[in-house]
């Protein structure tokens, strides 16, 4: 009889935050559909626990692969100066406990995007701050990075599976299908570090500054204009009209993008876009339905500039 991957993770979850618990006072959970979260707070000050979970998908990096992955690349970005935690204990192979896991400093007790959702004032000069971080991040030179590769599915692919699913949910007609469908997107090229889920829940806030980011599984070398589409589109989520132009301002006073960027930026928001939508379909209705909105708009966006 095969194991149930699931069980064997839950139990060495179990063991692992035991252990790590004899340290804390006390602790918070946050789940992830790849990874589970914790806060803890200690005598030395507050630290987080990441566990991965198992991967369900056989397209997908396993769990072992994103740890190794994560702690290459923050070990890497800690020696180029840029805001990652500090990982003070690790064991990406799962050997102690049978899942793999990193045991890090905390940067802060927020993330931008709770920011954003309080209304505080900060919001914006925070989104500025994520603006040029990712500029920043595009502009490192990568030639000592070693990191896994990633299988990266062909995006036309996933969009055409996204719209047949959301389609099928009634979220789009079959007009509006079609005309997704009929969209070419633009070649990736670009050579640069990609965090490729950048927004504000992965990028952690304390006193007014971006203090890490964090949450790198999916990071590789890609383009770097689709990783701005990706976060701008992101920043539409929020409902908050002139934050896509702040953070786009901000990344711009350190790099200019290329003048095929607006349709780099209408394709892959709207891949971006129905992907969340799609992720979204069994709960959080305001949010798939402001993503939903993001992807028709966008898709007029493009239409409308003969793209």
């Amino acid at each position: 009889m095969m194991d149930d991957p699931l069980a064997t993770f839950t139990k060495a979850n179990r063991a692992i935050c035991d252990y790590f618990s004899r340290r804390a006072l006390h602790y918070r959970a946050r789940r992830g559909q790849r990874h589970m979260v914790y806060r803890y707070f200690t005598q030395d000050g507050e630290r987080v626990l990441k566990v991965y979970r198992p991967t369900l998908g056989a397209r997908s990096p396993s769990a072992i692969e994103r740890a190794i992955k994560e702690r290459q690349v923050i070990c890497f970005l800690s020696g180029q100066r840029f805001p990652v935690p500090e990982i003070l204990e690790e064991d990406v192979l799962g050997v102690r406990f049978g899942a793999p896991y990193l045991w890090m400093t905390s940067a802060g007790g927020q993330t931008i995007a709770d920011v954003i959702f309080s209304r505080s004032l900060q919001a914006e000069s925070l989104v500025g701050q994520m603006g040029e971080t990712l500029a920043a991040l595009h502009g490192i030179d990568t030639a000592s990075l070693v990191i896994p590769d990633s299988p990266i599915r062909d995006p036309h692919e996933i969009m055409m599976e996204d719209v047949f699913q959301l389609r099928g949910a009634g979220l789009f007609t079959e007009a509006e299908a079609a005309r997704l469908t009929q969209i070419q997107l633009p070649a990736m090229r670009g050579a640069s570090l990609c965090h490729l889920d950048f927004h504000g829940i992965q990028c952690v806030a304390c006193e007014g500054r971006l203090t890490a980011v964090v949450d790198w599984e999916e990071a590789t070398i890609a383009d770097p204009e689709i990783d701005l589409a990706i976060a701008l589109t992101y920043c539409e989520l929020y409902e908050a009209s002139n934050l896509s132009q702040i953070f786009l301002e901000a990344y711009r006073s350190h790099c200019e993008p290329s003048a095929d960027f607006p349709r780099v930026r209408t394709c892959y928001g709207i891949v971006h876009a129905l992907r969340l939508a799609r992720l979204l379909l069994s709960h959080q209705p305001r949010l798939l339905e402001r993503s939903i909105a993001i992807a028709k708009q966008l898709l007029i966006e493009h239409e409308l500039h003969g793209n």
